[in-house]
C-alpha cells in the first residue's frame, strides 16, 4: 500500500512486520527496506497460516488498517506511535454468520494495555457492536 508520500508498505505475515520503503519510486536501487512495525498481532497461529495480508490507509494516512486472514482480525497500525490495537475480530463474525451469542462486555477503562481515552473516540462500547450491525445496549 502507497500512502500520499509514495512511501510503500508492504506485510510478511511469518515475520509479524511491516516494511517500509521510503519514496519507492525515486530510491536508489536497491532500495532501503526498513521494519517499520514488528508484533505478534501480525503473525498469526491460526487457519490459513497467513497473518497480516492485507494493507488499507485511512484517509490522512494516520492510520493503516491491516487484515489478519489466519486469525480473522483487522488490525489497526497508528502511524505516529507504531501501536498495533485489534480493530475488529469476534463482533463482526458473529454477526456476519448471525451467530445466536451475547457477549457481556465490562468497560474497565483498558483497551488491551492503553488507557481508552488513548485509543479510541468513544467511550460507549456499545457503539462499536452497532457499526457492525449487531444490538446493543448499555454505555
Amino acid at each position: 500500500e502507497f500512502d500520499k508520500r509514495g512511501n510503500l508498505y508492504v506485510s510478511d505475515s511469518f515475520q509479524g512486520a511491516v516494511f517500509r520503503i521510503k519514496h519507492v519510486r525515486t530510491c536508489k536501487v536497491p532500495c532501503f527496506v526498513e521494519t517499520f512495525a514488528h508484533d505478534p498481532l501480525l503473525a498469526t497461529a491460526g487457519f490459513p497460516p497467513f497473518g497480516a495480508n492485507g494493507l488499507a490507509f485511512n484517509g490522512d494516512d494516520s492510520a493503516l488498517f491491516i487484515a489478519n486472514t489466519g486469525d480473522d482480525r483487522v488490525l489497526r497500525l497508528d502511524m505516529k506511535s507504531k501501536m498495533i490495537t485489534v480493530f475488529a475480530e469476534s463482533l463482526n463474525f458473529a454477526v456476519l454468520k448471525r451467530l445466536p451469542i451475547l457477549f457481556v462486555c465490562e468497560n474497565n477503562q483498558y483497551a488491551i494495555h492503553t488507557h481508552q481515552s488513548r485509543r479510541q473516540g468513544t467511550p460507549a462500547i456499545c457503539e462499536r457492536a452497532r457499526a457492525f450491525g449487531g444490538r446493543a445496549t448499555g454505555g
